[in-house]
């Protein structure tokens, strides 16, 4: 599997998360446990993989494949889209590699979704010289 995934293209596409959530707080909400999810979830689907154990990573790739097209990027819902298909078909060894590819992705998304709900959390400022 070869990645669609450039370097540095944003992962987090805010528009479409609030488009398929309704509301910019409905999206905070679903980014809050989108980003737990994932800080629990890569570790133990890697050290699945790395252990020869394709279910575990299967069920974890299974539930991150459901919620990011809420409000990744196409590019990166797509990748984990075939990352979770390829699962039923190959060997460890090679998800090991395809999961290694998208990983990086998926860590800039967490650094995205991270960097988003400390912005959204912030109060809002007054502008200068407007009473």
């Amino acid at each position: 599997m070869h990645s669609n995934l450039t370097p540095q293209e944003p992962r987090l596409d805010v528009e479409r998360g609030i488009a398929a959530m309704g509301s910019p707080a409905a999206l905070r909400l679903v980014l809050q446990v989108a980003y737990t999810s994932l800080q629990q979830d890569l570790p133990v689907i890697a050290h699945a993989l790395a252990a020869g154990d394709v279910q575990p990573a299967v069920e974890r790739l299974h539930g991150i494949k459901g919620y990011l097209p809420l409000f990744a990027s196409e590019a990166l819902a797509h990748g984990m889209l075939l990352l979770e298909r390829r699962c039923s078909t190959e060997p460890a060894d090679t998800l090991i590699a395809e999961f290694g590819d998208l990983r990086p992705a998926l860590v800039q998304l967490l650094s995205e979704i991270s960097s988003y709900l400390a912005l959204e959390s912030l109060p809002p400022q007054p502008i200068a010289g407007q009473n």
